[in-house]
């Protein structure tokens, strides 16, 4: 879960109030520059289910862009 800016404030006072040393990064915290698009996440489709999915996005409301 995500610390909210005052719970990181509070967190960095106190590590310098009792002089506690700063926990590392996490390493998988660290974004890439450039993201390889050609990993596949997830398991694959099938092609119907690919076209289905395709035919969905097709016949959506034009106003629904970005909502």
């Amino acid at each position: 879960m995500a610390q909210s800016m005052s719970e990181k404030k509070r967190s960095v006072a106190a590590r310098a109030i009792c002089g506690r040393q700063p926990i590392a990064p996490n390493p998988l915290d660290i974004v890439p520059e450039n993201i390889p698009f050609d990993v596949p996440y997830g398991p694959p489709i099938s092609l119907e289910r690919a076209q289905a999915a395709i035919k969905a996005w097709r016949q959506r409301p034009r106003n629904a862009i970005g909502k």
